[in-house]
Formats: C-alpha cells, sequence, structure tokens
C-alpha cells in the first residue's frame, strides 16, 4: 500500500491483524488485546477488504490463515516491534513514575526466587509499576510472546541462540538434587542404577515431557520411568513424603520444598 494511503487506515487493525493470526480464533484474538468479540469480528471484516483476502477461513471447527495471511505474520510482527520500540524510545522509562503493568513467565522460579527479592525493590523504586506472572508456555512460544511484546520477560534454561530482537542476561547456576522421604530405602545410598529403577515425580509446566534430566540420561543410553506428573511445585513435599517416589528438582528450588517437607 502506497505510504500516502495510510492516512485513511486505521492503524489499529495491525493489531488486530496480528492476535487473529497468533490466535486464529476470533474471540481469543478479541481478549488478547481488550476488544469485545463483535468489535474483533468488525475488524476481521474491515482487514479482509482492506487487503482483498479472507485471512482466516474457518477448517472444520478451526480456523487456518490463508497463504497471504501467512506471509503476512513475520513482517507485521517485526512492523509491531519496530514501532513498539520507536514508542519507547520517545518516553524515557521512568521507574519511580511509571504505571506500568509487566508480564514476566518463569513459572515457579520467578515466583519463588525472583519475586521475594523484587518485589520489595519495586515497591520503594517503582510504586506504580505492577507485575504479572503468568502460566508457562513452551521455549518456541513464549519467544514469539517475547517478539510480540505479549511478555516482557521470561526465565528460563539456556539456549544455545536468541532471535536478533531479543536480549538475554545470565541469572543464576544451580545444579539439581534428589528429593526422596526420610526413611526411603535408597535415600542414603542413590546412585545412577537405583536412581533410573526408582519411579519418578516430574515437575512438568506444561503437563508433558521430559526435561534436561532425560536428555542427560539419553546420552548415556539410560531412561526413567515418571509415575506422577504435576504442573507446579506446591505439592511436591507432601507427595514424596508419603510416597516411595524421587523427584530431581532445581537445587535452590529443591532445599526450598525440602524445608516445608
Amino acid at each position: 500500500m502506497p505510504e500516502t494511503h495510510l492516512a485513511g487506515v486505521d492503524l489499529n487493525l495491525l493489531v488486530a491483524l496480528d492476535a487473529l493470526l497468533a490466535e486464529r480464533h476470533v474471540t481469543r484474538a478479541a481478549a488478547r488485546v481488550g476488544l469485545t468479540q463483535s468489535a474483533m469480528s468488525r475488524a476481521l471484516a474491515r482487514l479482509r477488504d482492506l487487503l482483498g483476502d479472507e485471512l482466516l477461513v474457518r477448517a472444520g471447527r478451526a480456523m487456518v490463515a490463508t497463504p497471504r495471511a501467512e506471509a503476512l505474520t513475520d513482517p507485521l510482527r517485526a512492523l509491531l516491534a519496530d514501532a513498539g520500540a520507536l514508542l519507547r524510545r520517545a518516553t524515557p522509562f521512568d521507574p519511580a513514575t511509571s504505571d506500568r503493568a509487566f508480564r514476566v513467565e518463569g513459572g515457579d522460579f520467578i515466583e519463588e526466587l525472583v519475586l521475594p527479592a523484587l518485589v520489595p525493590r519495586l515497591r520503594a523504586e517503582a510504586p506504580g509499576v505492577s507485575l504479572v506472572a503468568v502460566g508457562v508456555h513452551t521455549s518456541a512460544n513464549a519467544l514469539d510472546a517475547l517478539e510480540r511484546g505479549d511478555l516482557d520477560a521470561i526465565a528460563s534454561v539456556p539456549r544455545d541462540t536468541y532471535p536478533p530482537t531479543l536480549r538475554a542476561r545470565h541469572l543464576i547456576t544451580d545444579g539439581f538434587l534428589c528429593l526422596l522421604r526420610a526413611d526411603h530405602p535408597d535415600a542414603s545410598a542413590l546412585d545412577l542404577p537405583r536412581y533410573v529403577a526408582l519411579d519418578h515425580l516430574l515437575v512438568s509446566p506444561m503437563g508433558g515431557g521430559g526435561g534436561i534430566v532425560d536428555a542427560l540420561l539419553a546420552e548415556r543410553g539410560l531412561a526413567r520411568r515418571v509415575a506422577v506428573r504435576v504442573q507446579g511445585f506446591l505439592p511436591v513435599a507432601s507427595i514424596i513424603a508419603g510416597s516411595d517416589l524421587v523427584t530431581t528438582l532445581p537445587a535452590t528450588l529443591a532445599r526450598r520444598v525440602a524445608a516445608r517437607g
């Protein structure tokens, strides 16, 4: 579209389009950007007219993006990221006066290890700022959410590479500890063969799959049996105390869980 035509275009439609392409669902897209479902439906109709393409079409019970919409996804995301960066540069961040809400992801790591130290400092230096700790995405989805501006920060295990639009900073180096109940028959002599033979409790925020421990075991041609999966650390102490299961946690969190048990 020629630049001279932009004066007649509602650029908020680009935000709506980004939400629609991310969610592939009118109601969820509306909630994402704070619109009603009917307002998002009208935005979709206007976008279809503006771009001369259906953008989203129904396939059974789902909506799928047209080839034109797929081609627009990455350029649109980059455009909105650039616009956000431009506005942030135009308005320097002043923590003392800001009323911004920051959305951070990291599950129990953020809530147990970061927030207790961060919140008092925020209350003193940035009293108008609020924090929203959100549920854990997959790694790829979390990075996408960062690039879209839906998240402001994530805490996760390191990756080899990051998109050039994102910045990464090392926060903590931690090991792993195993937790068993105090009178567990293997508590005093747990070696790798016994470890693999035991049934395991896995903390899996996404509710499935393995993790770093499983990858390390696989490198040695080993695998463990996960008998119980939970999404957070809160029930771990009581489950371990009342069973023969073993769990493997980041050391800092493991010590906190053990102290509660």
